[in-house]
């Protein structure tokens, strides 16, 4: 039977872990949402102009020319405006989003937290919250085992939980480093498939790669210290 600390401590583990449940499904969903789009948006107003300049190019001499010219002008500037907020955000233009501090932000109800940020700004926090829920995917699968009675790898201590968080974060950011620098033929592929400049690509390979952190991590780990890898491989045996 388990004792009042155990239960206490799991307790402890589960609220945590919901807790950055939140705040990671938040982020992603405000990071997501604007970043997407802002994409389709810039889409739409290529689509535009283009059919804009199809127009004249068909009746240069329409007697509504200088009117399509000024539309196309308009147009332009959209596209414009749109370029520098996905390029660097759009605080500047409204005071109000620069008046919001980072602990406002942390569990964001307020989209304006991340229209205030440039697009790649938003990706690395979009990292990072993936990150965190690919990480609370693993100890919410341990929670189960331990709620029907298998076998529990280390997942009951609060040092723990607060560490595979960590390192979720870390590894979600990790995973953008590597897929913006991928120059090589061998990474290359990669980087198409999961489509970097689309954050539902990025959201999906900082999940899976946070997911599978904590073996990463006591690889690595037993790479530097041989004999300790070989002490965990046997626990996991037996």
């Amino acid at each position: 039977m388990a004792s009042t600390k155990d239960i206490t401590e799991t307790t402890a583990c589960i609220l945590i872990t919901v807790v950055a449940l939140v705040v990671g499904v938040s982020h992603s969903l405000f990071a997501i949402s604007i970043n997407a789009g802002r994409v389709s948006d810039l889409q739409s107003l290529e689509a535009r102009i283009q059919a804009q300049v199809g127009k004249i190019a068909l009746d240069p001499k329409s007697i509504e020319l200088d009117k399509m010219i000024q539309t196309l002008t308009t147009l332009n500037a959209d596209r414009d405006k749109l370029r520098d907020e996905i390029n660097k955000g759009n605080r500047g233009s409204d005071p109000e989003l620069s008046s919001h501090p980072v602990l406002y932000c942390l569990v964001p109800t307020d989209p304006n937290c991340f229209h205030r940020n440039a697009s790649e700004t938003n990706n690395l926090h979009l990292a990072m919250a993936s990150g965190v829920l690919g990480a609370c995917l693993l100890l919410f699968l341990r929670f189960r085992d331990q709620a029907i009675g298998r076998k529990l790898e280390a997942g009951g201590s609060v040092v723990y939980v607060l560490s595979l968080l960590a390192s979720g974060v870390i590894f979600g950011l990790l995973i953008v480093y590597l897929l913006r620098g991928t120059k090589g033929a061998l990474l290359t592929p990669v980087a198409n498939v999961i489509q970097v400049e689309n954050p539902y690509g990025i959201a999906f390979a900082c999940v899976v790669a946070a997911f599978f952190s904590d073996r990463v991590v006591a690889w690595l780990y037993g790479l530097v210290n041989p004999a300790t890898l070989k002490s965990l491989t046997a626990s996991e045996k037996s």
